[in-house]
């Protein structure tokens, strides 16, 4: 995950400073949207159709409500006051190509779009690490994300700490 993270912090940088993709890449569409919200639908029908226990799915509800997920991804950027980048919206493991701890390779960039580094820090940390690890190491993973993020983007960014931390938890 730490390797991940510096090789996005890398994609994330070089793209903030070099916006030519930014004509090729376009906003991920609301049908996106429509289609995680639709899951979640779907898996909580499923939990009370057999009677299981769905108090977790109730609790994050609202994470998955479609104006929710196309607010958060389309306007943190401009709320939290950083530059747009280039969003992978996939860095998980069936993703990435990885040799002896050394990531080489990201797979499957269809998801990807303009937006907050946060999404990406989020998503590379929570979908590839146990929840224990998670509340372990995430700190030390911000920290490791923003000293890459400052070497490649230039001492004058102006990402801080606090900034990549608020970003994560947007997300």
């Amino acid at each position: 995950v730490r390797d991940l993270l510096k090789r996005l912090a890398l994609i994330h940088a070089q793209s903030r400073r070099e916006n030519s993709w930014s004509t090729v890449v376009v906003d991920l569409p609301s049908s996106h949207f429509t289609a995680i919200s639709n899951r979640y639908a779907e898996a909580r029908e499923f939990f009370e159709r057999h009677e299981v226990d769905h108090s977790r799915m109730e609790a994050i509800r609202k994470y998955f409500a479609l104006e929710y997920l196309q607010q958060t991804v389309t306007e943190s950027a401009d709320e939290l006051k950083v530059a747009k980048v280039l969003v992978h919206g996939q860095p998980y493991a069936p993703n990435i190509f990885e040799k002896d701890g050394v990531v080489t390779g990201l797979l499957n960039w269809s998801s990807c779009h303009s937006g907050c580094f946060g999404e990406d820090i989020a998503k590379a940390i929570c979908w590839n690490l146990p929840v224990k690890e998670r509340l372990e190491h995430t700190t030390n993973l911000l920290e490791s994300y923003h000293i890459h993020f400052v070497r490649y983007a230039g001492i004058e960014c102006g990402v801080t700490f606090d900034l990549v931390r608020r970003a994560f938890d947007r997300f």
